[in-house]
């Protein structure tokens, strides 16, 4: 859990670093894209993901990596780097041969042989460019530890704790702007605890105040700003069970 927020929370900085800067290039009247660096989704997925498996000491090796976030699109990343270049023809040479020597897996999704070299190189420099972004500020903000703190003081127990987990980071991922400061992360915290408590309909077994206020007022949320966030976390998380349905049916 904590590697998954650490790397949405990379990224989303990284991508308001990187729109900033390419908003200040326009202002300027210079032309966008034109640092050297491809900044391929999959491929930026993978480096925040490995990233994020450093800062959190998660034992996972680029390998699974890649082939987690990377999958058929490793080689449209690689290619559209080095398109045109003399290291492109080099690598599609090195490919053919590696291909008719069974060096290369044909499973879908494995990514093998040269091929994984060059995507490693490209996601190692995509992590330096993350960490560049970021102003290399290691300390990322956890709103899961927000969430757990919250179901241990209204005493929600461990069922609460998981579904409330489970939809923060349906929510995180669906969410665009979450972690940079769209949404205040203590609300989307909260917001999250009391979605899953409705879904669980133990919203009210849960602890309330000495003089009866419900948990959120008692610790000083915003009625309005909860309503409006719990609203995002329900969406997201309807649109996490379409995607997963759309994707085991295809």
């Amino acid at each position: 859990m904590d590697a998954c927020v650490v790397a949405l929370a990379c990224s989303e900085r990284a991508h308001e670093r990187w729109a900033r800067e390419d908003d200040d290039a326009r202002a300027r009247g210079e032309r966008v894209g034109e640092d050297g660096i491809e900044r391929e989704t999959d491929a930026v997925a993978a480096a925040c993901v490995f990233l994020a498996c450093k800062l959190e000491e998660a034992v996972i090796g680029m390998g699974d990596v890649a082939h987690a976030c990377a999958r058929e699109g490793a080689a449209d990343a690689v290619a559209r780097r080095e398109r045109g270049t003399e290291r492109a023809r080099a690598m599609e040479e090195r490919a053919r041969g590696e291909r008719l020597a069974g060096y290369v897996d044909d499973e879908p999704g494995v990514i093998s042989g040269g091929l994984y070299y060059e995507y490693k190189d490209l996601v190692l420099e995509l992590e330096r460019d993350v960490l560049r972004a970021m102003n290399f500020e290691l300390n990322v903000e956890k709103p899961h530890g927000l969430l757990l703190h919250l179901v241990r003081t209204i005493e929600g127990g461990n069922e609460l704790a998981r579904s409330a987990l489970a939809a923060l980071v349906d929510t995180l991922f669906e969410l665009e702007g979450a972690m940079t400061g769209a949404v205040e992360l203590p609300t989307l915290a909260a917001a999250a605890v009391r979605y899953a408590s409705k879904e669980l309909k133990c919203e009210h077994e849960l602890r309330r105040s000495k003089d009866g206020r419900e948990w959120w007022d008692a610790l000083g949320f915003d009625s309005a700003a909860m309503h409006d966030v719990e609203a995002l976390v329900r969406q997201s998380v309807e649109q996490r069970r379409d995607d997963i349905k759309n994707v085991s049916t295809h």
